[in-house]
């Protein structure tokens, strides 16, 4: 993505190195929904041993982020101060917050925040700390731009085991938005993929077991994708991402044929799993959704479809 604008926070001296240490370490990127195929993805790019308690203090850490965006959106500088590291709450004071944050706050207000990206920073035992990168997005569901707040979030243990979470430093960048290539629109349309292909078993791979989706009887959880199964086997195109909270999207895909636009929208959990799905419903000239669109005919070959999201689902 273009970087447009850039703007650091520099706790306690260390803003400056924010985004050379997130360099460092294991290299492991992990994509929040890209914690997507479950901590299978964690324990394969982690260099960590202990990934499956490091992947549950990140959804912790996930959660404590999100909150720190909402503080600095509300302008709560408060907020956003007792959320700091203590090494940051040492150098900066609550007024130099509200310096910092004040002039971006009609930006970080131009959209609903979600988390997008975790990266692993350190995990240093002898110490008691992991620190993360955490990315959360703000943008309207059919923004083509949107604001990134990148936050070096440390976890500390406590003596009596009532460790913390702190916000060490952080950055504020105007980026490009490329819907397509987020991780909810990924497994959204790989989800569809398997949908509309009566790939049925493989579908279910996506669906949250806790979600009214899901069946043990494939007959079952088939005939709880009626609606979808009938959709024109034509790719689809993501229209809107839309936050539903810190820990669900919203998926809007588009599909066209034979003078027909369909539109469906998938509910995706932060963990890459589908929660639920609306429509399908038709679209007319000017844009407006209508009515719930039933057997969408289509002349001509179907074809299966194909997407850039990878063929593999998560185990």
């Amino acid at each position: 993505m273009d970087v447009d604008n850039v703007d650091s926070g520099q706790g306690s001296g260390k803003g400056a190195k924010f985004l050379k240490i997130a360099g460092i370490g294991c290299a492991a990127v992990i994509l929040i929904g890209a914690l997507f195929a479950g901590l299978g993805v964690f324990k394969a790019v982690s260099c960590v041993e202990d990934f499956v308690g490091i992947a549950e203090s990140a959804q912790e850490g996930q959660s404590f982020a999100y909150e720190f965006v909402e503080a600095a959106r509300r302008g709560d500088y408060q907020g956003v101060y007792d959320r700091l590291d203590p090494e940051a709450q040492a150098e900066l004071s609550v007024a130099e917050v509200e310096q910092m944050f004040e002039p971006r706050r009609e930006a970080l207000n131009r959209g609903e925040p979600f988390p997008v990206g975790v990266r692993l920073i350190s995990n240093d035992t002898d110490q008691g700390t992991t620190s993360w990168e955490m990315t959360t997005r703000i943008a309207r569901p059919t923004d083509t731009e949107a604001v990134l707040m990148s936050m070096e979030v440390v976890y500390r243990d406590g003596a009596a085991g009532d460790g913390r979470f702190g916000v060490l430093g952080w950055e504020v960048r105007e980026v490009l938005r490329e819907m397509a290539e987020e991780p909810a629109a990924q497994m959204a349309m790989r989800f569809h993929r398997e949908v509309v292909n009566e790939r049925v078993e493989e579908a279910r791979r996506f669906v949250d077991r806790e979600s009214r989706l899901y069946s043990e009887s494939l007959e079952t959880f088939a005939t709880n994708l009626d609606a979808l199964q009938e959709l024109p086997v034509v790719a689809p195109r993501v229209v809107a991402v839309g936050s539903l909270g810190a820990f669900a999207s919203d998926v809007t895909l588009e599909m066209e044929r034979a003078g027909q636009t369909t539109q469906v929208t998938y509910t995706v959990s932060n963990l890459g799993k589908i929660l639920d799905f609306k429509g399908p419903n038709l679209v007319d000239a000017t844009g407006e959704t209508g009515a719930e669109s039933g057997a969408a005919e289509a002349s001509g070959e179907e074809a299966e479809v194909r997407t850039d999201a990878g063929d593999e689902a998560p185990e």
